[in-house]
């Protein structure tokens, strides 16, 4: 009975020394950076595009590209203080390529600028108002700490149902009925989006949509991100990457 209770209190005595004891700091880890907000446009949505829903992906691309591309990178907004807008990039512009790499989806034109030094001037071909030209963008620096958590809640507190996770739609969410009203933000029909749909087929119409309530299966969630800390231009410390390079 004397050692069962020693041992209680060793075992109280390590929890609490334990829960007093300061966490350990995150290191701060650095990456490419140049700011404003995209979506891929293509040519047509693919069947797990339709099935699954995406609202990263409009099906909308110049006619004029079609034999030398399918899909690009829309610029739907730059900010003026960012790498991209200092570079040259507007709202509006369809991303071509990255430092002579053809980017069709985010996914990769993300990994591509991430990976890309602070202080590197990337060349960037673009389709604006029906030519083709270049810009050059110098990469800034964006400094984040990794982010982990596992979360169980009562549903409608996440978007999106995807049973199989692909480039196109990467959530996984699994286990309980949910349903959520929509409370987002109205639909607006004079956005970059729709004005570059009907640039590329005159003869389609603005559309706009505002949900009223949706369900789908969410209760356990597992997830990894990036707490951004800093955002930062830098002025340019290397060459220009040519091609092939």
């Amino acid at each position: 009975m004397k050692t069962l209770i020693r041992c209680s209190i060793i075992l109280a005595v390590a929890l609490v020394a334990g829960c007093a004891s300061k966490p350990k700091a995150k290191p701060v880890h650095e990456q490419g950076w140049i700011g404003g907000h995209y979506k891929c446009a293509q040519t047509r949505l693919t069947k797990t595009q339709r099935y699954l829903g995406v609202s990263h992906t409009i099906a909308a691309f110049p006619p004029a590209l079609t034999n030398t591309a399918s899909a690009g990178i829309l610029a739907i907004s730059v900010d003026t203080n960012t790498p991209a807008y200092l570079g040259g990039l507007r709202a509006g512009d369809l991303i071509l390529e990255v430092a002579h790499q053809a980017v069709t989806n985010l996914p990769v034109f993300w990994r591509t600028i991430q990976a890309t030094p602070a202080g590197t001037a990337v060349p960037v071909k673009l389709y604006r108002d029906g030519k083709t030209t270049e810009c050059e963008v110098v990469v800034g620096r964006e400094k984040f700490k990794e982010e982990g958590t596992l979360m169980i809640g009562l549903p409608g507190f996440w978007q999106g149902f995807h049973p199989i996770p692909t480039p196109s739609a990467p959530n996984f969410s699994l286990v309980a009925l949910g349903w959520q009203r929509e409370l987002g933000q109205p639909a607006e029909l004079n956005t970059v989006e729709e004005r570059f749909k009907v640039s590329c087929n005159p003869k389609a119409k603005p559309e706009g949509y505002d949900g009223e309530w949706k369900c789908w299966l969410a209760i356990l969630q597992v997830s990894k991100g990036k707490q951004i800390s800093a955002q930062e231009v830098v002025v340019s410390q290397k060459p220009k990457i040519e091609d092939g390079k």
